[in-house]
């Protein structure tokens, strides 16, 4: 009988443990990066829909009749100076946190000098929704002259 050598007889105890503890650490590093991917698309979709949000609301404003006819001015009563909000959803697919707030404002910004009539409404629309970071918020803003 001969003996096997020490040498080329295998892995030690202590070797194995110590591979398995290496592969463990990396699959453990792979997962935190796919939870921190889906998070910052998650993010990156909600801010995508705020956007889109905010800026509907912001064409719809813009869309508005505001003009002057002859001696008469007509302004859609939706273009009154004021603050204004509704509820709307950001995510289709959670039931937490939903819903985000979308507020616009309108404000008389420019008067026309000879009969001191509004030739300007100044229109802010922002949306404010809770992110898993905290409170989010997305604001654009612009004007509308009258025609």
């Amino acid at each position: 009988m001969s003996r096997m050598n020490a040498k080329s007889a295998g892995f030690s105890l202590i070797e194995i443990v110590i591979a398995i503890a290496i592969f463990a650490f990396g699959l453990i590093a792979i997962f935190n990066m796919f939870i921190r991917g889906t998070t910052e698309i998650d993010y990156g979709k909600r801010q995508t829909r705020a956007t889109i949000l905010a800026q509907d609301k912001m064409e719809e404003l813009k869309a508005l009749p505001f003009y002057a006819s002859g001696d008469s001015i007509y302004v859609d009563p939706a273009l009154t100076a004021g603050t204004y909000s509704d509820t709307v959803a950001i995510d289709d697919q959670t039931v937490i946190d939903r819903y985000a707030t979308r507020y616009w404002t309108i404000t008389d910004e420019k008067y026309a000098e000879e009969d001191n009539t509004i030739i300007v409404k100044g229109l802010t629309v922002w949306i404010e929704w809770r992110g898993r970071n905290g409170d989010r918020t997305y604001r654009i803003e612009s004007t509308k002259r009258r025609q």
